[in-house]
């Protein structure tokens, strides 16, 4: 219900989503997977899927998410399943 909504929160909102998507695009590793923390050695496979998979959501949801990022990361991804 729009007479309901809380003013701001939408601003709220899309900033928390940016922060988000911002701090799992750091994440990432030169093989395009990521890594639990800022500056992990390796990237792990679930991690690196469901990272992935938000990132492709958000960008179709139409937030901004650097086009580098998430090639590197689906090309990760594919990789991953071709060795699975």
């Amino acid at each position: 219900n729009q007479g309901n909504a809380v003013p701001g929160l939408k601003w709220q909102k899309n900033a928390y989503l940016a922060d988000a998507i911002q701090k799992i695009s750091n994440l990432q590793l030169f093989g395009g997977g990521f890594g639990y923390w800022p500056g992990a050695g390796w990237s792990h496979d679930y991690y690196s899927v469901y990272a992935t998979h938000f990132l492709w959501e958000a960008r179709q949801a139409g937030y901004a998410v650097d086009q580098d990022v998430l090639k590197k990361a689906m090309e990760h991804v594919q990789q991953m399943g071709k060795e699975n």
